[in-house]
């Protein structure tokens, strides 16, 4: 073969090469991926039928047109809703809070279905039957005015009748395969696992299990320290367990009338001695406080990981902690952890009810000085 046939033919399989579609498989995979990408509000879509009330979770919603007032909805055809939802329905799309996890669950459990549905949160029903609930961000009472099948879902097109808006905006967003929070924006790109942990006083008074508890733990104890020392214990008590009144009476009334809805509690001590490795003596550590920081900063992140929240506290009677935890005298008390599952802020008092978000944080310029402080 000449080189000019020889070039023309690398040439030929060049341009084949651009233009040759990828595999199917390629373009799912790439599209789930890209997809994760992107971030969606939770809505609950709800509907009352023959068979009572039924409702699905669903993150695919946008608005279609100001006027008429219009929205869409996708939903797979394999769903228990999808055949409900013809022309003519009337549904609710419920915008859910930040602290509606739960309610997410619940609505997209295989195991949870139809009424059973609705025992997670304070549902009503107005003259129309359609149930909606009391405490999500919005509530948008719709009719299905058209319907387009695609693929593998149906795009419900709903004509929007009533609206009822709360007046904070504080909505659970799902992206990444993980529900995250976003009131929170950081100035450089960081992982969503830190904006997502936050400390809020609202819990369930749901229990948790000793292996659930020890995850978090076991996170802890990989927290870097002086010297691989460890300083750190955590003293604890689970919900419905013989040390948990004790616990629980350690801390001050203002933060027992909210920890006493919490799973667990949690005293954290450091060892102020360390063991010097090349002598083997006790000698005091300078950094016993700051690595046992750095373990309740793993605790922390490894509860939020696990659809758990920790809120950490001073305000504890630390002496009677002492005593009746039988600390020794080397060790300071550093701390009070609650964990628990978020549960709905109207549960906490109404002046609690004003600080239960995630809370901002100082500039970056304020914390990270180069070259140190300024002079004065």
């Amino acid at each position: 073969m000449s080189n000019e046939s020889q070039a023309a033919a690398q040439h030929a399989a060049t341009d084949a090469a651009i233009v040759a579609p990828p595999a199917v498989a390629d373009v799912q995979e790439n599209f789930k991926a890209a997809m994760r990408r992107l971030a969606a509000t939770v809505c609950i879509v709800t509907i009352a039928d023959e068979d009572g009330w039924n409702g699905i979770t669903v993150t695919s919603i946008t608005s279609v047109s100001m006027d008429p007032a219009s929205v869409l909805v996708c939903v797979n055809a394999s769903a228990s809703m999808h055949e409900r939802m013809r022309p003519g329905t009337r549904f609710c799309i419920n915008v859910l809070r930040s602290s509606q996890i739960p309610h997410a669950g619940a609505f997209s459990s295989k195991k949870i279905k139809g009424n059973d549905r609705f025992t997670e949160g304070a549902w009503e029903a107005p003259e129309h039957g359609i149930p909606y609930l009391i405490e999500a961000q919005a509530n948008l009472f719709c009719t299905v005015d058209q319907t387009v099948p695609y693929g593998t879902h149906t795009i419900f097109i709903g004509r929007v009748d009533e609206v009822r808006v709360a007046e904070d905006i504080e909505p659970l967003i799902y992206q990444d395969g993980k529900f995250a929070v976003t009131a929170r924006i950081p100035d450089y790109p960081i992982n969503s696992l830190f904006l997502q942990r936050w400390s809020p006083r609202a819990f369930t008074r749901e229990s948790i299990s000793e292996q659930e508890l020890l995850t978090m733990f076991e996170a802890a104890r990989w927290a870097p320290s002086c010297f691989n020392s460890q300083p750190w214990r955590f003293l604890y008590a689970r919900r419905d367990t013989p040390s948990w009144d004790k616990f629980l009476s350690l801390l001050i009334e203002y933060n027992q009338n909210w920890a006493q809805n919490a799973s667990a509690l949690i005293i954290v001590v450091s060892n102020t001695m360390l063991k010097e490795p090349k002598t083997g003596e006790w000698i005091p550590s300078h950094s016993h406080s700051f690595d046992a920081g750095a373990a309740w900063a793993h605790l922390g992140l490894q509860a939020t990981l696990s659809g758990w929240r920790a809120h950490g506290m001073a305000g504890f009677d630390m002496e009677r902690a002492r005593i009746e935890l039988n600390v020794p005298d080397n060790f300071r008390i550093e701390a009070a952890i609650a964990i628990g599952r978020q549960g709905e802020k109207s549960t906490l008092e109404e002046k609690l009810q004003k600080r239960e978000k995630p809370s901002e944080r100082e500039a970056l310029s304020t914390i990270a000085l180069e070259g140190g402080f300024p002079k004065a």
